[in-house]
């Protein structure tokens, strides 16, 4: 039986396989008030069985319900697809390692044309990754299996969509060895666009006026860098970074966008080798916007950046007052203070989302099981 449930002045009715969950807006105005002086709300703490353990993947909205994975846990121990609504209502839509579905899935999510499509790092048919496709009633279809070849191996960030196409890349394999650039239809009709060398992509890409723009870790100074490709292939550097300990050293995570200047994380370096947040135009030049201390505002970022109202917020996976991390928000001109020191739950590796005005995340371990959390925070 469906039944409509309201909240204020809202009503919203979400379908999983012919059961119907009553979804509210994602909190109500006494709930986000409530976080000015309460830790963090955990809307839903993995149990490290069916329902999955290690979420390591930003999550997603559709319909006022989030999606995710996880990278283990799950009916085959293998990791999960699972959606949440914002009462925190869990289920898993579907547990990887049944045949040659993949596994442990560490991508965020992709929304087109309400079919969500992502990647495993692992598992497949050749064991080095798959391309797969999900409807959010659960039926899942491998699009793609990774050769351990020429088109590449352990894909590990998400896809993106630009003009009807997917796009993504692998870590490894190749022509060089080091990963590549490919584009797959919805159909999965694959093809590779460039081979990466040198430098190996770690983050989702962000599309800018038909251009994809990613960080890489290696490069020119083993120190990563950010970099462009075209749809086409064609990939440049915007910048290597080369000194560490004035400008951070391996970037991570998917890129902001903000009146033409992109803005990213170092997992390490900056002035106290603890990670930094960085600027870097379009003309290539880079500078350090924060490096974090460590004890008081957290180190080693593991996530990109958002944008929310002309600020950016992000997380540290380490430190702060606890030492389980933070949740931090800071300014294009480097004003930075800790929203959150995280303690419940630990070290977040995942980008922040915005919807409706809270924020939502994932972190590997913590919670009432240890196996991770989905939390969310007031900005």
């Amino acid at each position: 039986m469906r039944t409509l449930v309201s909240v204020g002045a809202a009503i919203a009715l979400v379908s999983w396989g012919g059961t119907a969950f009553a979804a509210p807006p994602p909190f109500l105005l006494s709930q986000r008030a409530a976080l000015s002086t309460n830790p963090p709300g955990v809307l839903h703490s993995f149990a490290g069985g069916a329902d999955g353990e290690y979420p390591l993947a930003s999550l997603i909205e559709v319909n006022s319900v989030l999606y995710g994975t996880t990278c283990i846990g799950g009916a085959y121990h293998q990791g999960t697809v699972f959606a949440v609504t914002a009462a925190g209502a869990e289920r898993v839509l579907h547990s990887f390692g049944k045949g040659t579905d993949g596994a442990c899935s560490t991508a965020r999510l992709v929304d087109y044309n309400g079919v969500l499509y992502g990647t495993t790092t692992g598992g497949g048919t050749y064991k080095s990754g798959t391309v797969f496709s999900l409807t959010t009633a659960g039926v899942e279809r491998v699009l793609h299996n990774f050769a351990n070849g020429a088109d590449g191996k352990y894909p590990a960030s998400g896809l993106t969509v630009v003009n009807g196409v997917l796009y993504g890349t692998t870590t490894l394999g190749g022509t060089r060895g080091t990963g590549t650039f490919f584009a797959i239809t919805a159909a999965g009709v694959e093809r590779v666009l460039h081979n990466f060398g040198g430098e190996i992509p770690a983050s989702d890409l962000i599309d800018v006026n038909g251009v994809l723009y990613g960080t890489a870790s290696g490069g020119l100074y083993d120190q990563g860098d950010v970099f462009a490709v075209t749809t086409a292939g064609t990939e440049s550097v915007l910048y290597a970074f080369r000194n560490s300990t004035t400008e951070g050293g391996s970037p991570v995570g998917t890129l902001a966008y903000l009146n033409g200047v992109f803005y990213g994380a170092t997992t390490y370096g900056g002035a106290n080798n603890a990670g930094t947040v960085f600027a870097v135009t379009a003309a290539g030049k880079e500078r350090v916007v924060h490096s974090f201390y460590g004890p008081t505002d957290g180190g080693t970022p593991e996530a990109g950046l958002i944008e929310v109202d002309g600020v950016l917020y992000g997380t540290t996976t380490v430190d702060g007052k606890g030492g389980a991390g933070t949740v931090f928000a800071i300014t294009t001109a480097g004003a930075e203070r800790v929203v959150r020191n995280l303690g419940f739950c630990v070290e977040p590796a995942a980008q922040l989302v915005d919807v409706n005005g809270v924020l939502y995340g994932t972190t590997k371990w913590g919670g009432a099981h240890r196996y991770g959390t989905i939390f969310f925070e007031a900005p």
